[in-house]
């Protein structure tokens, strides 16, 4: 009875809805919308700069602008030793004193800048033929090549010489291009310079790596005292072949400079090269030839110049 009597009551009730929510007016959302946006474009700008700082200072990107390469030189082309001893397919003619070289730009170009810039501006001079044309004039003038003619005037011949024979080889050997007039330390600091003047990839450290085994084991021959004349005269402070020199200098400095010396030639050395003596001195009071088997500091060679 109670609950029919409640049910009836409910029927007889009008229910009325709440009344809605407030609703934001239009004049105070656009505050909000506008600082939201606002902050997600700062927040996108801040990212962008990011980015634009870590490419603009990635190690790759700053490797690519200052030219450098792979630690490890590329390998040469298959045959390239086979074409250094033969004229076929050869389109350069190079030159130094009394000796010639029958060279190929496709070898010696993609080695060295400076000779692809000599390519570049020069034209074709020499005109050569093979020594197995035909008589038939038609298959001679086939045969007849358009070289151009390089002539390197102040250079030393046995210098250049080992030059091209690493570029179509990556390699030299010393004994082919030594002689009395021309010692193995000399002959690897000459080339070091060389390699540098012509931009010629990775000889500059083939040959200071060279010259740093020289140094360490024959630091008591005439040759060393010539290759340190070399180096002081060619070079300014802190070049890293002065450090080599100094650093074999000091630590071998009690039988070089003892009283009773047997090397003449390398005092004499010492005393018309003030600089030399004045870092060795420096070295000896310091203590900074202790690690003579550091690492060779880096070289640059992007300019033609030793660094």
């Amino acid at each position: 009875m109670d609950t029919l009597m409640f049910i009836a009551h409910l029927n007889n009730t009008q229910f009325t809805a709440p009344p809605p929510a407030p609703q934001p007016s239009r004049s105070t959302m656009q505050p909000a919308v506008s600082e939201l946006v606002m902050t997600l474009s700062w927040v996108a700008t801040f990212i962008m700069v990011l980015v634009v700082i870590y490419q603009y200072f990635h190690p790759q990107r700053i490797s690519q602008e200052q030219g450098s390469k792979s630690t490890l030189p590329m390998p040469l082309p298959i045959g390239a030793a086979d074409l250094f001893r033969t004229e076929q397919y050869s389109d350069i003619y190079l030159t130094c004193g009394k000796r010639a070289w029958n060279l190929h730009k496709s070898i010696i170009c993609p080695q060295s800048v400076v000779f692809t810039q000599m390519c570049e501006r020069s034209s074709p001079k020499v005109s050569f033929v093979s020594s197995t044309s035909s008589t038939n004039p038609m298959l001679t003038n086939l045969r007849k090549a358009q070289k151009l003619f390089i002539n390197l005037l102040d250079d030393e011949i046995n210098v250049v010489a080992a030059m091209v024979y690493y570029l179509y080889h990556g390699e030299y050997d010393v004994a082919a291009f030594t002689s009395e007039y021309l010692s193995t330390m000399e002959l690897h600091v000459k080339l070091y310079f060389l390699a540098c003047k012509y931009s010629v990839d990775f000889l500059p450290l083939v040959a200071s790596s060279k010259l740093r085994k020289s140094m360490k084991l024959f630091w008591n021959t005439d040759g060393f005292a010539k290759a340190v004349a070399e180096i002081y005269a060619r070079t300014g402070r802190n070049h890293h072949l002065r450090k080599m020199a100094v650093s074999y200098t000091a630590v071998n400095a009690p039988r070089l400079f003892a009283p009773v010396s047997t090397h003449a030639k390398f005092n004499h050395m010492a005393r018309s090269t003030p600089e030399f003596a004045a870092d060795v001195t420096a070295a000896l009071a310091s203590s900074e030839f202790d690690d003579v088997e550091a690492e060779i500091v880096d070289w640059t060679v992007s300019d033609g110049r030793p660094s």
